[in-house]
This record gives C-alpha cells, sequence and structure tokens, in this order.
C-alpha cells in the first residue's frame, strides 16, 4: 500500500463528502424510520428552516463543498504519497494535472464581476475569440490593476 506520511487521513475527506452527499441525496429531504403520532408521515426536511430564495443558494453551496472536499481528498493523496517517497516530483505535478488539479485558478466574486464585465466590453468592441483567450490575452498582473480602481 502506498502513502502513509500522514496516516492516510485524505480518505476521511472522502468519507466527510461521502456523508453529506447522502444527506442531500433528495435535496435534504428524507423519510424518517420515526414517526411522532399518528398524523406525522415521517417526511422530513434537512433544511426545512431556509426559506424558498435561501433552499437553493444552500443546495448549490453543499454540492459545491462536496466538490471541494473531493478535490482537496486528491490532492492530500497525491501530497501524501510523495511525502513518502512513493512517487517523485515530476510523477506528482503530472498526477495532479491529470487530475486537473494544477493551477487551478480561483477568483473572488468582485474579480469575476470585474472580468465578465470587460470581457463584454471587449466582445463589444470587436474582440471574437473566447473568454479563456481573452482571459490569457489580458496582462497577468490584472488583479494589481484593479485593486488600484477600488
Amino acid at each position: 500500500m502506498s502513502g502513509g506520511a500522514y496516516s492516510y487521513r485524505y480518505y476521511r475527506l472522502d468519507e466527510l463528502a461521502d456523508d453529506i452527499e447522502r444527506d442531500f441525496v433528495e435535496d435534504g429531504k428524507y423519510k424518517s424510520k420515526y414517526s411522532y403520532d399518528e398524523d406525522d408521515d415521517g417526511l422530513r426536511d434537512r433544511i426545512a428552516g431556509a426559506t424558498e430564495e435561501q433552499r437553493p443558494i444552500i443546495l448549490k453551496e453543499i454540492k459545491s463543498l462536496i466538490q471541494d472536499l473531493r478535490d482537496c481528498s486528491k490532492r492530500a493523496k497525491e501530497i501524501e504519497w510523495y511525502m513518502s517517497g512513493d512517487t517523485g516530483a515530476d510523477s506528482y505535478l503530472k498526477r495532479l494535472e491529470n487530475l486537473g488539479l494544477l493551477g487551478k485558478e480561483t477568483y473572488t466574486r468582485d474579480e469575476l464581476r470585474h472580468l465578465a464585465v470587460n470581457y463584454a466590453i471587449s466582445c463589444e468592441k470587436g474582440f471574437q475569440g473566447s473568454f479563456d483567450a481573452w482571459l490569457e490575452d489580458i496582462s497577468p498582473d490584472w488583479r494589481e490593476c484593479i485593486s488600484k480602481i477600488e
């Protein structure tokens, strides 16, 4: 068995993702084994206190969390194998790249808004490429530029 440098704790992240996912298979609705009176149909809702506007936001966040936990588990496994000497630097980086987890950029909500607006403006001015092509072409220090504006 490979790994061991961190006692295989990456597996716990997958277990947590599985537990959360299982709780929300039916968007948090489930049938209880217990009924408290004869009028109780046993139907329960894990997010019953949420409004109709909040419910889709909460469910979207839960799905995002599950994916983040799975990604973290994969990354933790790869660093465990690397730190245990099972993979070398090249293999470690290649495995992360193959999983689509290497160099994955994240953006704040304000940064996304800024990028979307500027991409739309560029398209209005005649840019005809994809968003990825546009993003690759803009200044690499764009985060520094918008921080000066705000």
